[in-house]
């Protein structure tokens, strides 16, 4: 799987969550816990470096995989992920 992200967009995120887009791999998708997002989205939920970390990805077909955020878990993404 191809995982790809917006330059722009992953200067931003690392601006306001200090975490790159880059570091979703595709390693951390295979294991995160994946909940259904807006916009048709999906939050991957796993352990990145000794955090809980949520992604939010947007799949594009079977080609590849649009990184779109990147940021530590929120309350409930962390309740959801251990529940």
């Amino acid at each position: 799987m191809r995982i790809v992200w917006d330059e722009p967009k992953r200067l931003a995120n690392i601006d306001k969550h200090e975490v790159d887009l880059a570091d979703v791999t595709e390693e951390f998708l295979n294991n995160a816990r994946l909940f259904p997002a807006k916009l048709g989205r999906v939050a991957a939920v796993g352990m990145h470096r000794g955090h809980l970390m949520t992604a939010i990805v947007e799949p594009l077909g079977n080609e590849a995989t649009a990184v779109i955020s990147f940021r530590i878990a929120s309350r409930k993404e962390r309740r959801d992920y251990w529940h």
